[in-house]
């Protein structure tokens, strides 16, 4: 992954780690409650990095989903 670094910190930069959280612990399995998936991005001196596409994917059961988004100035890419 390579996008741009925190700004001031120089050109473009490789992602080192990226951390991926949910906004719930548990969804319900009621067709309609969603959770927010969150990805940080940051390089090798955890700085966030911004500009990188994050796919998102997710198979379970019945439940499927594939998303896109682009990380923010704070290195974080969101999927609904």
């Amino acid at each position: 992954l390579t996008g741009s670094p925190t700004p001031g910190t120089g050109g473009n930069t490789t992602a080192t780690s990226v951390v991926v959280s949910p906004s719930t612990a548990q969804i319900a399995a009621d067709g309609s409650t969603t959770s927010t998936i969150s990805a940080t991005v940051r390089d090798a001196n955890q700085n966030f990095v911004r500009d990188v596409v994050v796919t998102f994917a997710a198979t379970a059961g019945g439940l499927a989903v594939e998303d896109q988004g682009r990380t923010d100035a704070n290195g974080v890419a969101r999927a609904t």
